[in-house]
């Protein structure tokens, strides 16, 4: 399993990897209908998220977070924020009080989670006819 770790406030972060079809799940069931919104997430994350840089990133967030309620963000960020740990316990996500947090988890997230998948859809676009 790959995981990756984060300091935040003095608090050591753990993020564990969703696995394949949990990401994929998440990514296609919860983020597709967005697409047509977000087109330039598909053509940004072909190379593999771990390319863009952290700005670039924020900026794909933010455009994806503000075509949502209020509702949505947050069954989203549970969803996104489900496989990380504290001291070997699951983030209790009913303690996190502002954004703050998320915003530095989500891109670390991402890239463990995401990257993979981003380099499939690139191949599988390269296949498609250009016409």
């Amino acid at each position: 399993m790959k995981k990756d770790f984060i300091k935040h406030e003095e608090v050591n972060y753990e993020i564990r990897s969703m696995g394949f079809f949990k990401a994929n799940a998440l990514l296609m069931g919860t983020l597709k209908p967005l697409l047509p919104l977000i087109g330039d997430i598909t053509g940004a994350i072909k190379g593999g998220i771990e390319n863009l840089d952290e700005g670039e990133l924020s900026k794909l967030l933010f455009k994806l977070m503000n075509s949502l309620e209020a509702d949505q963000v947050n069954d989203i960020l549970r969803e996104i924020l489900s496989e990380t740990y504290v001291d070997n316990k699951k983030l209790d996500l009913d303690t996190i009080e502002d954004y703050e947090l998320p915003v530095k988890l989500i891109p670390v997230i991402f890239k463990l989670n995401f990257s993979t998948l981003g380099k499939l859809l690139g191949k599988l676009e390269e296949m498609l006819p250009k016409d």
